[in-house]
């Protein structure tokens, strides 16, 4: 999925000029399914996922993920742990004493934890490589100063989630990402570590065993966009400004793709009618060698543009991480039909808003001149009997603010995969008589 995410993201910046900026997302259904294994129970007012966690909260989730609950408790009864500390409440007693005891954390004094300081994202995610298999210490794995690096690294968590103030929000997002990452030199993730010891039941996490094998074969299939594209699309888009409508409707695009580390060429070729006079309309765009040709039936234009410093900001960026935040996704349902399974995912409209952001402010200029907010993305991945990926569809409605211009727009579509994987033929025109825009 990080594959089709990254060619969306491609497609956005190519399309805006401006810069967006981004909101904290809400990952409520995720703090649901935590709960349903007893990982995340909330306070006595509910979730509170936008305040900030405190180190008491985070010790006892760290005791759960390492699915050490239970004999903490056991412990502590049977006086075989205790907590040397003195604000430490009843309900993290066992769980500061199992980690005091295994020297999984420390007191920031000899007789005070500091359980009431806030949990920053670096002391949490430290927490969380330990509990993966990890080690800070010298010699070790990762160090505590280099954590959240560390933590990307591995696809942990990214800047996109842990840029800010670092909220209980931010800590069950990266906490479901841990439970889908592999303990270090095995080949399971946390959650089947914890089923098979005993510390989750099984039918409590179907929720997110479900989910993450959806995300394992959507990902295995998506590696093929990693070159390239041979697609049909259909799309739908109507746009609100300044009180006026404009409707696109059945909106046929081709599109055929190469990327290399260096450039991208394409062949988009779009057909529709034209909104206000009833005309029909025919555009094609084509990039090659760092240029960008459009003939619109009636001009011919080109533009340069520094592709290969885009493909450069879009490979170091946070959307391109080694694996896919399974955060970013929140809901996900499946259906088979005629042999056909569809996977239906909702994504985190606010993460997708923060990773275009992340590529936008490095690649463009004119820094805050446009809000952006997406809501209600949905995503749908239809694969055949065979276990190919045959239709990828894209729902989103969005609104933005412009200099003092304000645009509601809701998109979908909908693509037929005819190849990915192998490059594809590209046929190119002579550009000769194109003429070149300029500032």
């Amino acid at each position: 999925m990080k594959k089709t995410l990254k060619f969306l993201v491609i497609a956005l910046a190519l399309a805006m000029s401006v810069m967006i900026t981004a909101s904290a997302a809400s990952y409520t259904s995720l703090a649901d399914d935590l709960k349903d294994i007893g990982m995340f129970t909330g306070t006595d007012v509910g979730y509170e996922l936008d305040r900030e966690p405190t180190r008491a909260e985070a010790a006892v989730m760290l005791v759960r993920m390492l699915g050490e609950e239970e004999n903490a408790e056991a412990a502590l009864e049977a006086g075989t742990i205790s907590c040397p500390f003195t604000d430490v409440p009843d309900w993290a007693d066992a769980q500061i004493a199992y980690l005091y005891t295994n020297s999984l954390a420390n007191g920031i004094s000899e007789t005070a934890f500091g359980t009431s300081t806030k949990c920053s994202a670096q002391m949490y995610c430290t927490y969380l490589l330990r509990v993966l298999g990890y080690s800070d210490k010298d010699g070790g794995d990762f160090t505590y100063d280099g954590a959240l690096d560390f933590a990307a690294q591995i696809g942990l968590a990214d800047s996109v989630l842990l840029a800010g103030t670092f909220t209980r929000d931010s800590l069950v997002a990266v906490s479901y990402q841990a439970l889908a990452t592999d303990v270090k030199e095995t080949d399971g993730n946390l959650l089947s570590k914890l089923i098979e010891d005993g510390a989750i039941d099984a039918d409590a996490a179907k929720s997110i065993s479900t989910k993450l094998d959806a995300f394992d074969t959507i990902n295995a299939a998506s590696d093929e966009f990693d070159t390239s594209l041979d697609a049909d699309m259909t799309m739908d888009l109507t746009m609100t400004m300044d009180e006026e409508t404009i409707t696109l409707n059945d909106v046929a695009t081709s599109i055929k793709l190469n990327i290399t580390d260096d450039s991208i060429e394409a062949a988009i070729v779009m057909t529709t009618t034209d909104p206000q006079t009833d005309e029909p309309m025919n555009i094609t765009e084509w990039i090659k060698d760092g240029w960008i040709y459009i003939d619109d039936g009636t001009n011919k234009s080109k533009m340069e543009l520094d592709y290969s410093d885009m493909l450069s900001t879009i490979e170091d960026s946070t959307i391109n991480t080694e694996i896919m935040p399974i955060y970013c996704y929140t809901d996900l349902s499946v259906a088979s039909e005629d042999g056909a399974t569809t996977y239906t995912m909702s994504i985190a409209s606010e993460y997708l808003t923060a990773a275009v952001a992340d590529v936008l402010e490095q690649t463009l200029s004119e820094a805050d001149s446009m809000n952006i907010e997406f809501s209600d993305v949905t995503m749908d991945y239809t694969f055949n009997e065979d276990g190919a990926l045959t239709d990828i569809g894209m729902m989103i409605d969005m609104s933005m603010s412009y200099m003092d211009v304000d645009v509601a727009a809701s998109l979908s579509y909908d693509m037929t995969i005819i190849s990915s994987g192998d490059s594809v033929t590209i046929d190119f025109p002579d550009f000769s008589d194109f003429t070149e825009i300029t500032e």
